[in-house]
């Protein structure tokens, strides 16, 4: 998909003509066709200069609307005084009015087609009047000077296959408050939480800090998730300068932050988006699918607009505030009609999150988008171009019911429940899955995760502390609600800051002690970073329904991880496990020491390593509701590096050697189909093949012939070396200017980039030894006689792809195969025979 952005004008010019160019013909055809990502630099409130006057140029879109005038503190809010122009064929009205600068109230009123009068708030507003006012408010967001570019720099290092991610979930409103009355919120500014927020963060251990509420909205009951102002961060804390200090702040001191997004609906006040120009104009028409389960106004994903302004909001928090990544609310929503299964797939909203997603991907390689999603939709976190939705992340709702309904179980149930623990790393390959015990599972009536664990106050803590080792130990990148690290029993309440005096009772303070220990741990060992790799993970032991025990191997690139529980309400004795060949072992945590508020003390935790001949067993008596965590060396010291896999954040760079001497190399960006490419190598390797050709690099453009440079497009480097002849085709190999066709986009079978081999004849009897038919036809390619389908034994992680047959000359079959699905590509020094 093609990302299409633009540098903001300076304002400076002469004449009419320039004041009616700052929102230029193309910018109006971007913003149609849904293409648009910072329109937001456009639409709204912008201190600027025209004709050598300051002032503020405001537009807004109301195609509807049969007049709109400007109303502010600077006019004494009078309705007549600064009439707005249309601009076709959009409906965009604008105006430049000089002498108004940043802190100045506005509104928009708005006629409607039927002679009605509402008034609005600016959809597109950087900042707001503090609720529970309603206007908007001009703001300057380019003056910020930001002190992060060492993050931000380190940041395109990133790898999600070798990196800690620890995000600690905080509403700002509710974490801390100031001593306050009952007509004070006692909110702390941005600027005071930055310093409070980031000291606390970076002592308790975590990689990140996901901010909910941070989007403008008027009622604090909804946590920020019905806004009103998506361009806007919340006027309660202060303004957007303050919220990019936090920001900054938060980067200064290596920690990430991630923003609660929500691209579903909006909140249906009337200065709000509903009805905005006296229309259904950004929710649907019809209340059957255009209003929520919560009572919002859902978006009309299908209106290109509406694509825009969504999209683009997305790219404004990832650009101007440096967010790290977004975290994207009730995505099921957008996956199915109203959120149910049984409705069916929507598939303009799936389109379109494909299309923002893709597009984020590629002007922010390394933000990280997160999916809030409860369904079983297939290939959310695969990238788009291997037919997924491409988000990093997906959280793992599954593993979070699983885990909590085990530990509300009593004891003398848990034999019967044993698998609800094991159950999760099933399914866990299919995604990239994010371990998550959020604000929801603090809230309504469910109680907080202290207060979930089973048992008495006493019985609580232990359990507790098993089960967030258990988390720790499980494959998936981490999630906790602030007030969990503190052993919180109060549910969460968002006018009430988190019950920190709790931490003067020693039980508290002692589970606070080790919610520190294990952040420590997890951020320091490597092999509890690497949790997409299935090598990775192993069930040391997961047979013993009776004593409620279990056992995790993590593999390391020096040591490997063990850890061992005992959910039950006894002492398991004599237990004992095979450790295999190792070097030294290290007990590196114990839920049940002193420390921590155990029975033990550290050393005496009756558990020995006993030599049996080449290997080692653990032999230990393990409490009640207690957990042990062990550090094993490997017995050579360190081990090779797994196999890397590409994804998203890696340049591969790919290099062909012909039969001619003659060499193609090829650079894609991160963004662009790198799965593909390794999945080629593979096939390569498999054999037999004669070549490459390249076509359809991106959705939005076709490269045909594959070496024609002129139609390259600037997001793909092209680099070639080598014996070409007078046509640009490689030297003594069988290719020929009629490339296997696709009709129309050529989207059927991948979003984003395919990519061919071209294979000779006697490939043949190899190729059908490695591939088995499926009996589907897809539309699109030139005399489909199969499809075919690469056998999961023959490669590590499987494989999808189509082959075509197609006769160009008599002696010559050309062969293509279109890739879905990438893993580690093997070194390879020459790929054909």
């Amino acid at each position: 998909m093609a990302v299409q952005t633009k540098k903001s004008p300076s304002g400076r010019g002469r004449g009419r003509k320039k004041q009616e160019e700052f929102i230029t013909e193309l910018d109006q055809y971007l913003f149609g066709q849904g293409t648009h990502y910072d329109i937001y630099k456009k639409l709204g409130a912008h201190p600027t200069e025209q004709q050598g006057k300051k002032g503020t140029h405001f537009a807004v879109w109301a195609p509807h609307a049969a007049e709109v005038f400007l109303i502010g503190s600077f006019n004494g809010s009078n309705e007549q005084s600064h009439p707005m122009k249309r601009q076709e064929p959009l409906g965009i009205y604008t105006l430049f009015v000089p002498k108004v600068g940043v802190g100045e109230l506005y509104k928009y009123l708005i006629v409607t087609p039927d002679g009605r009068k509402i008034y609005k708030a600016d959809p597109f507003a950087n900042h707001a009047e503090f609720r529970p006012g309603t206007a908007s408010r001009v703001a300057d967001i380019s003056k910020i000077r930001w002190s992060d570019s060492v993050w931000m720099e380190n940041r395109k290092k990133f790898d999600q296959n070798k990196s800690p991610v620890s995000i600690y979930e905080v509403h700002p409103g509710s974490w801390k408050k100031h001593p306050h009355g009952e007509e004070d919120p006692g909110f702390y500014n941005y600027r005071e939480f930055a310093h409070a927020l980031t000291d606390y963060v970076k002592d308790m251990g975590y990689t990140h800090v996901e901010l909910m509420g941070i989007a403008e909205h008027p009622f604090d009951g909804s946590w920020g998730y019905q806004n009103t102002g998506f361009f806007a961060p919340t006027a309660r804390y202060g303004t957007a300068a303050q919220l990019m200090e936090l920001i900054d702040r938060l980067h200064q001191a290596g920690i990430g932050a991630i923003m609660d997004f929500v691209p579903v609906h909006f909140a249906v006040d009337a200065y709000g988006l509903k009805e905005y120009d006296g229309t259904p104009l950004y929710e649907y028409p019809h209340k059957d699918v255009g209003e929520s389960e919560w009572g919002s106004c859902n978006f009309i994903h299908s209106r290109r607009e509406v694509q825009c302004f969504l999209q683009s909001a997305a790219n404004y928090w990832l650009t101007e505030y440096h967010f790290d990544g977004l975290r994207m609310d009730a995505v099921s929503r957008l996956l199915y009609w109203q959120g149910e299964e049984k409705r069916g797939v929507n598939h303009v909203t799936v389109d379109f999150l494909k299309r923002m997603n893709e597009g984020l991907k590629s002007l922010h390689p390394t933000a990280m988008l997160i999916a809030e999603d409860s369904t079983s939709f297939p290939n959310v976190t695969k990238p788009v171009w291997e037919g997924g939705l491409g988000f990093d992340y997906k959280w793992d709702l599954g593993w979070m019911h699983d885990t909590l309904e085990y530990f509300q179980t009593g004891p003398e149930y848990r034999s019967r429940d044993y698998h609800k623990l094991t159950f999760s790393m099933v399914y866990f390959w299919n995604e990239n899955y994010l371990l998550e015990l959020s604000h929801d599972e603090n809230v309504h009536g469910k109680a907080t995760i202290m207060q979930k664990m089973h048992g008495t106050y006493e019985d609580k803590f232990p359990q507790a502390k098993a089960m967030y080792l258990y988390m720790m130990m499980h494959p998936g990148k981490k999630l906790l609600f602030m007030g969990s690290e503190l052993g919180q029993f109060r549910e969460w309440d968002e006018s009430r800051e988190q019950d920190w005096d709790i931490l003067k009772y020693p039980v508290h303070d002692a589970f606070h002690r080790y919610m520190v220990e294990l952040n420590r741990l997890y951020q320091e060992q490597d092999a509890l970073h690497r949790d997409y790799r299935q090598g990775n993970f192993e069930w040391a032991d997961c047979h013993q329904e009776e004593r409620c025990i279990y056992a995790i191997r993590r593999k390391g690139t020096d040591r490997d991880l063990i850890a061992v529980w005992n959910l039950s309400d006894r002492l398991q004795e004599d237990y004992r496990l095979d450790l295999g060949e190792c070097g030294t072992c290290e007990l590196l945590l114990h839920t049940e020491w002193e420390n921590y508020g155990g029975t033990r003390k550290q050393g005496e935790e009756n558990c020995r390593i006993q030599r049996k001949q080449e290997k080692k067993e653990l032999q230990v008596s393990l409490p009640r509701y207690s957990g042990m965590l062990l550090s094993v060396m490997h017995p050579g010291g360190e081990t090779e590096e797994p196999e890397e896999e590409c994804g998203a954040g890696k340049f591969p760079e790919v290099t062909l050697e012909m039969e001619s001497g003659g060499r193609i190399r090829l650079r894609l960006r991160p963004d662009k189909a790198p799965n593909a490419v390794n999945s080629i190598l593979e096939l390569a390797e498999l054999g037999g093949y004669d070549g490459l050709v390249i076509q359809r690099i991106a959705p939005d453009f076709v490269l045909q012939p594959w070496y024609d440079e002129q139609r390259m497009d600037e997001r793909f480097q092209y680099i070639m070396e080598g014996e070409f002849d007078a046509n640009g085709y490689p030297n003594d190999l069988p290719f020929h200017k009629y490339t296997v066709g696709m009709a129309g986009d050529g989207a059927h079978i991948s979003s984003c980039g395919c990519i061919f081999i071209v294979a000779g004849e006697h490939c043949e009897e190899r190729l059908n030894g490695k591939y088995t038919a499926v009996g589907e036809v897809v539309e699109g390619f030139a005399e489909v006689d199969r499809i075919m389908q690469v056998e999961t034994k023959e490669i590590d992680s499987g494989m999808e792809g189509v082959v075509v047959r197609e006769p160009v000359k008599p002696e010559i079959i050309r062969r293509a195969v279109c890739c879905r699905h990438g893993y580690a590509a093997k070194k390879t020094e020459k790929i054909l025979p």
